[in-house]
């Protein structure tokens, strides 16, 4: 290295430094940008997977709604024959 002139071993040297900070520069912040996309990747996942089952569901939706109103009817029917056997046994 020290037989090269003065001005090569400058730009080595420039070189060398550049690339020691274009390294740090990278590594410093892309590390934590990683983790941060490794964690979003995982609950965009988690969400994804959540829509899927929830998708069911709302195939579903239209019966189920179907179910809850003759089920309401029912329900009706019953308090109505419920107050029907009232008043009958208080006559008998």
């Amino acid at each position: 290295m020290r037989e090269m002139s003065m001005g090569v071993q400058l730009v080595i040297a420039v070189v060398l430094v550049g690339v020691l900070v274009g390294v740090g520069l990278y590594v410093w912040p892309v590390k934590p940008l990683t983790e941060a996309n490794t964690q979003a990747a995982a609950l965009l996942k988690q969400k994804q997977d959540d829509n899927r089952r929830l998708q069911q569901f709302e195939r579903d939706l239209p019966g189920l709604e179907r179910q809850i109103a003759s089920l309401q009817q029912q329900l009706e029917i019953q308090k109505n024959l419920h107050k029907i056997n009232v008043i009958v046994s208080t006559y008998d």
